[in-house]
C-alpha cells in the first residue's frame, strides 16, 4: 500500500471508530479498546513492526469490525508478503464497505485488489475422474475443486 493510500486508510479508520454518538453519551468500552488497539497497530506499522501491527489490527477488528480496519490489516499483510491473506482482507473489506454503502472505502478496496491481483499466485485443482471419497487439502485446509484459490508465495 502506497503512502497516500495508507494516509487515506488511517483517516477512514479513525472516522469509522469515532462513531456518531452524542458528546454527552458514555464512551463504549469496546470502541475505546478498538481505538487503542488501532493506535498501537498504527504505531507498530510506522516502526515497521508488521507482526505487531497485524496482531493489533486483528484485535481492533475483533472488538469493532469496520471495513476500514480490515483494509488496514490487508495492507500490513501485503507488506509482510502474505498476499493471499491480503487479498482475502481486501475482498472482505470491500464486501463490508458495499454493504454499509461506504462507496469511498469500497473504491479504495477495489484499487488495492486490482494492484495486488497480478502478484498473487493462484491454483485451480481439477481431476479427470471423480472419486467418491476424494478430499483435496492445501496446508491442511480443504480446497474446493475447480475453484481459483489464492496462494502466498513461498515453498
Amino acid at each position: 500500500m502506497g503512502p497516500r493510500r495508507c494516509v487515506v486508510a488511517s483517516a477512514l479508520v479513525a472516522l469509522a471508530l469515532s462513531g456518531s454518538g452524542s458528546a454527552l453519551a458514555q464512551p463504549d468500552p469496546q470502541v475505546a479498546a478498538a481505538k487503542q488497539a488501532f493506535k498501537e497497530g498504527d504505531e507498530a506499522e510506522k516502526k515497521r513492526d508488521l507482526p505487531t501491527a497485524a496482531a493489533k489490527f486483528k484485535e481492533a477488528i475483533s472488538l469493532k469490525e469496520t471495513p476500514q480496519l480490515i483494509l488496514r490489516l490487508g495492507g500490513v499483510q501485503e507488506k509482510m508478503g502474505l498476499l493471499a491473506q491480503a487479498m482475502a482482507s481486501y475482498e472482505r473489506g470491500m464486501e463490508r464497505a458495499q454493504a454499509a454503502n461506504l462507496n469511498a472505502v469500497a473504491k479504495v478496496a477495489r484499487e488495492q485488489m486490482e494492484a495486488l491481483r497480478a502478484r498473487v499466485p493462484t491454483v485451480v485443482v481439477t481431476v479427470a475422474k471423480a472419486y467418491p471419497d476424494l478430499a483435496v487439502t492445501l496446508d491442511d485446509k480443504p480446497l474446493s475443486l475447480g475453484t481459483q484459490t489464492y496462494l502466498d508465495p513461498g515453498d
